[in-house]
Order: C-alpha cells, then structure tokens, then sequence
C-alpha cells in the first residue's frame, strides 16, 4: 500500500512539473509574439517615416528641376540626414525574431538607405549641415539615381512586415 501511495505520489509531482512547464512555455511563447508584434510595428512606423521623407525628397527634387527650367535660377536642394540611433538599429539583436522573409527585406532596405545617405554625404552634398545635406544644382541627377533603389526596398520591406502584422 506504501508503494502505491509513493507512486500515486511521484506520479502526481511529475505531471505537475511537465503542467508547469507547458504552462511556461506557453507564457514565453505569448511573450515572444508580443515582441514580434511590437517590433514590426516599430519598424513599420520608422520605414514609413523614412519612406514618406524620401518620396518628399524626389518631389522636391522635380519641384527644384521644374523651377530651374522655368526660372533659369539654380538653385541647392535639401536633403535630411537620418539619424544613427534608429530604431532598426536598437533592434539589431531582435531581428532574428522576424521571419526570414522579413527579415531579409529589412536588412535590404536599412543597407539601400545606408548606402544611400553615403552617397549623398559623400558625393553628392557640397555641405554637410547639422540636419541635412546641402545638393548643389548640378548633381540633381545623380540625386535622383542614388534614391531610385532605396524606395522600392522600403516598399518590400513594409509588405513584409505588414503582411505578418496580426
């Protein structure tokens, strides 16, 4: 009779603990989706934000083309720096977390947007300001092709992180 109390009762502890585990599991994997959920969102807000400034940026870039042929007046054009501490990069260490698809499309369109701010800081601008690079006139034109790839990245990047967005 001992024997079958001690079984019933080292039976009951480890159902309890395989409960348990499940039940922890169950927690960390809510919590792993909460953070995914997060950082999508995150990182759809910052490419937007980023999206939305460069097709400004190419609209002005018309806007100054147009004008110059207009008025014959050229004239430099603004181009703003983005900052160092964003938010793709505070959340390098998570991006495992995206599914590969994601993943990938991110890591294209953060590298399209570096590659590009390079370009303009180094070969393009005639003035760095605090804010913003200064485009002389005369290299329009190779503003306008150094910011043709980035936007169809962020717009991948942004289908992919949407398309997974509960």
């Amino acid at each position: 009779m001992e024997i079958l109390g001690i079984v019933v009762g080292f039976t009951g502890v480890i159902l309890t603990l395989f409960f348990n585990a499940w039940l922890a599991r169950r927690q960390q994997e809510r919590q792993w989706d909460a953070d995914r959920r997060a950082l999508r969102t995150r990182l759809i807000v910052e490419l937007q934000d980023r999206y939305d400034t460069l097709h400004r940026g190419i609209q002005d870039l018309d806007n100054s083309v147009k004008a110059r042929e207009k008025d014959g007046d050229p004239q430099a054009m603004m181009c703003i720096k983005f900052s160092e501490a964003s938010i793709y990069t505070a959340s390098l260490t998570h991006l495992g977390r995206l599914t590969g698809s994601e993943a990938d499309a991110v890591f294209a369109a953060y590298k399209a947007l570096s590659v590009q701010d390079k370009k303009v800081q180094s070969m393009l601008s005639d003035q760095i300001l605090e804010e913003a690079y200064r485009i002389p006139e005369k290299n329009y034109a190779l503003y306008g092709r150094a910011l043709a790839p980035v936007l169809p990245r962020i717009e991948k990047a942004l289908e992919e992180l949407r398309k997974n967005q509960d």
